[in-house]
């Protein structure tokens, strides 16, 4: 059983801290990414905080 909501991101910087337990089919990933991509649309998108994300774009481009 896979846990979609329990996934974490690991950068490719720091990929080589971790190692592989088992390997899955082609025909199992398949199915694997499709019940990822079903479960990922429900979720909708994020709600993000508008105003500090702006100051953050602001910031960006004064200190540019």
């Amino acid at each position: 059983m896979v846990d979609f909501q329990d996934i974490i991101t690991v950068s490719k910087d720091n990929i080589n801290g971790y190692c592989g337990v088992a390997t899955v089919s082609i025909h199992f990933f398949k199915d694997i990414q499709a019940r990822f991509s079903a479960f990922y649309a429900r979720q909708g998108s994020p709600d993000f905080d508008n105003k500090k994300l702006s100051q953050g774009i602001m910031e960006k481009i004064l200190t540019s």
